[in-house]
């Protein structure tokens, strides 16, 4: 007898519920909540087995080793030199949330059926999960600028000592590496190291001790100022730019630039803050004195008879130097450059002994009948304007100098060049204007008083105000009685 269809519908309708629940069970199995859920078999956070625990279980297991990790004391190497820093020091944050999530996501990986009921028989291949951490690049900035006070230096050029006559030798220059160093601190967290060699790059010198045999010894010129030794500060700057120029060689037609060869004026580079000139007026500023170091220089190339390429004066003349013989520099504006338009090379010393500021220029010596001499002419001098400032606490007319001002000059340099006697080249090398700083007369305004030391009356219906001064030339007004 066929089987009634009713009762095989029946028995599809409960075996689909059926399926549809156990799928339903077996899907809320798997997607527990994720501290709920198990970290797989074999599974290990830094080195630690966490396999077959939960979120709370790993935690409590986890948080000491992240904190052992945190607290641990990494060493940083050079040259026999040693550093002791942490791993947050370094830019490295070890983070517990972010290891445990690892964690659990091992066990999301897993097919469906063996998170409802476990791996089979032959379980899951061990898997080592390294412990999560970031990086902190404002940390790893402050340790990498540390380091680099410490480490890097310039380079030396060789160069001679004038006093002794023998040959300076030259020295690479250091400079700590960050990209490297940064890639050094990843791949330690990486391998569970703590010890970094400070990866650094070598800066070859630009003259070497061979490179002064082309350059003769005898001194073409030399030129001193006074440094004013109470500045401590300026004193600095003076002698951090004096050790960037010493030793620069320049070939035949090679052009030296201030600004190129000291660099910027900034704190980083080691410069201080001292007085410096600015729209005519002595302010603070950094590198403040390099001025006289270039204006040092500019003298004792002039006196080498070499070509001035760019060159400015000062606002006002200056006490260390003879007006019209000052250059100014402003690092990105204002540069000092002179070419070697001789036919060898030369080599620029400079010294700063005591008070006394020294630039020279070595090479072939000129012909013993040859003399290059740096003279001054037409010097006229601008006598200051007076400003007038009204000043009514101050009796009527009465003349107060607050300052007598600064006179202003015009100068023209020359540079004439003898040769057994005779004069062969006579050029005018510049034509400065210093311009004059104004004084400053403070005139009275306060009304004139009475014998008994009374304000004089006014007339009546006048206004109480004081009047404007008179018009130069007339007579002063008389107090009317009435």
């Amino acid at each position: 007898m066929p089987a009634d269809p009713r009762f095989r519908t029946r028995w599809i309708i409960i075996g689909m519920v059926a399926a549809v629940s156990l799928g339903t069970a077996l899907l809320v199995r798997s997607v527990r909540r994720p501290y709920q859920a198990r970290i797989p078999e074999g599974v290990r956070v830094g080195g630690l087995e966490v396999g077959g625990l939960d979120g709370v279980g790993a935690t409590g297991l986890l948080q000491p080793l992240v904190q052992a990790r945190a607290n641990q004391t990494w060493t940083l190497r050079l040259n026999g030199r040693t550093w002791l820093v942490t791993p947050s020091e370094v830019g490295i944050r070890y983070s517990l949330d972010d290891s445990l999530s690892q964690a659990l996501a091992a066990a999301r990986s897993q097919p469906w059926w063996e998170r409802a009921w476990g791996p089979g028989p032959a379980g899951l291949a061990p898997r080592d999960i390294v412990l999560a951490w970031t990086f902190d690049e404002a940390s790893f900035s402050r340790l990498a600028d540390r380091l680099a006070a410490e480490i890097d230096r310039p380079a030396q050029n060789a160069s001679y000592d004038l006093r002794s006559g023998r040959a300076v030798p030259d020295r690479a220059g250091l400079s700590l590496d960050r990209g490297a160093l940064r890639r050094a601190v990843e791949e330690a967290v990486q391998r569970q190291a703590t010890e970094i060699t400070i990866p650094v790059r070598t800066i070859p010198p630009a003259v070497k001790e061979a490179d002064l045999a082309a350059v003769g010894r005898q001194r073409l010129s030399t030129f001193t100022t006074r440094v004013n030794l109470a500045d401590a500060d300026r004193v600095a700057n003076i002698a951090l730019a004096v050790k960037k120029i010493n030793g620069t060689l320049l070939r035949p037609g090679d052009t030296f630039s201030f600004n190129e060869i000291v660099g910027p004026r900034e704190p980083v580079a080691g410069f201080r803050q001292a007085k410096e000139i600015y729209q005519g007026e002595y302010v603070l500023g950094y590198g403040g004195g390099v001025c006289q170091v270039s204006s040092t220089l500019y003298n004792a190339a002039l006196l080498a008879d070499l070509g001035i390429a760019a060159r400015s004066h000062h606002s006002r003349p200056l006490s260390y130097v003879e007006t019209g013989r000052d250059a100014t520099v402003a690092y990105d504006y204002l540069d000092f450059r002179f070419t070697n338009t001789s036919r060898a090379p030369v080599l620029l010393v400079a010294s700063l002994e005591a008070d006394q500021l020294t630039a020279s220029i070595l090479g072939r010596a000129f012909p013993s009948s040859r003399r290059v001499e740096v003279v001054t002419r037409d010097l006229i001098t601008v006598q200051p304007p007076m400003r007038e400032e009204m000043d009514e606490t101050l009796p009527w007319r009465a003349r107060q100098v607050i300052s007598q001002g600064e006179p202003g000059y015009e100068v023209t340099v020359l540079r004439r060049v003898i040769e057994g006697g005779r004069l062969v080249r006579d050029e005018v090398i510049s034509h400065d204007k210093y311009p004059p700083r104004p004084g400053l007369v403070r005139v009275g305004l306060r009304p004139p008083l009475m014998g008994d030391g009374q304000t004089v009356p006014t007339a009546p219906g006048a206004s109480a105000l004081p009047s404007a001064p008179p018009t130069p030339g007339t007579p002063e007004p008389q107090a009317v009685t009435p």
